[in-house]
Order: C-alpha cells, then structure tokens, then sequence
C-alpha cells in the first residue's frame, strides 16, 4: 500500500468513526484531521468536501459487503439453498451496515442516487453470483431456468426490493412480522418456481 492510499484509508477510517459517534451533519472536516492527525488542508487534498468523504466511507461499507456475500459460492449445498443463503446474508449484511452507522445517522443512505452509483460495481458482483449458482443449478438438473441472465437480474432486483425496511428503519410501512411474511413468500417464490420439478421425487406418505 502506498503512502497515498494509506492516508485515504485513514482519514476514511477516522471519518467513518466519527460520523459513527456524532453524527454526519456534527462532524467537521477539521475534526478529521485532527482525529487523523494531519491538517485540514490534507483531508481536503483527498476529498474535497465532507459529501465527497461521506460517499467514500459508503462505497467503504458496500465493498464489505460483497467481499461477505462472495463467500457464499464456496459454500456447499444445492442451487436452491445457496439462493437461500445469499438472499439471507444479503438483508442481514445490509442490517448489519446500517446499524454500524450508529443511531445518528438513520439517514446515512438516504442519498439513494449516489448511493445507487456506487453501488453499481457490487450489484454487477452479485448478479455475477446469482448467475453462476443459477447456471450451476441448471447443469446440474436441479433448476429449470431457460433464460439465465433475466432470471438473474430479476432475482437482484427482487432481493434490493426487500432492503427498504433496514436502509429506512424508522420510515418503513411493514412490521416485523408482515416483513418476515414477505421474505418468506420471496423463498416460497424461488422454490417453486426454479426448481426442475421433473427432477423432483415425490413425496410418499
């Protein structure tokens, strides 16, 4: 790593931590660089306003996101149960990210353009994996998918449609229960309509 990136990662650190603790809007760009120790002037060489440091500490919290969610391909199991497990992790990382940010911030990805730029790249990421498991469960006989890359897409959009309730947790119309309800019938949705049910045994009583 060189010089340069470690203090862009620094002062992306010490910002994240400080929104954490007071808030975006309390954070000055002073009190970065004071917690990062350099000069204001430094901070500013990086990042030319606080806007442009708050989308970095974002694109941040995204990026751990995907490495999380890669890891589900290595995972054994059936296609089926690893779009389970995906669509899982997917909302718990996306809880888990929002809560990192600290009860000030509610509104940390509010900014649904920017946010939605930045997270192109990582979107492409996972709909990369929907496809594989897809294609993998498709060879395999346990999938009955005829058009790989829009079931694919669909399944991405579907699965960010089912994030509202996290990213706007103190504005969102579903309880806890009817949530669950939902996520429940996205699966049941999944299971029926993926699996090859030619290749299905049936069940004996």
């Amino acid at each position: 790593m060189t010089s340069t990136q470690h203090m862009r990662q620094r002062i992306v650190q010490m910002a994240h931590t400080l929104f954490v603790q007071q808030g975006v809007e309390e954070t000055t760009m002073v009190a970065i660089a004071e917690a990062v120790g350099c000069s204001r002037r430094t901070v500013y060489t990086y990042y030319k306003d606080k806007q442009a440091l708050l989308m970095a500490v974002i694109e941040r919290e995204i990026s751990l996101m995907s490495q999380s969610l890669s890891e589900v391909l290595a995972r054994p199991g059936d296609a089926i149960t690893k779009l389970m497990v995906l669509l899982d992790n997917h909302l718990q990382l996306i809880q888990k990210t929002v809560q990192r940010q600290g009860e000030r911030n509610a509104s940390f990805f509010s900014d649904t353009f920017n946010v939605e730029r930045l997270r192109l790249k990582y979107d492409q990421s996972e709909y990369d994996m929907l496809k594989r498991i897809l294609q993998e469960g498709h060879d395999r006989g346990e999938l009955l998918v005829p058009d790989i890359n829009s079931t694919a897409y669909l399944l991405l959009k579907s699965f960010k449609s089912l994030e509202a309730p996290y990213i706007n947790r103190y504005h969102h119309e579903y309880g806890k229960e009817d949530y669950l309800r939902i996520i429940a019938a996205m699966k049941q949705l999944l299971r029926q309509g993926l699996t090859n049910h030619t290749n299905t045994k049936p069940i004996t009583q």
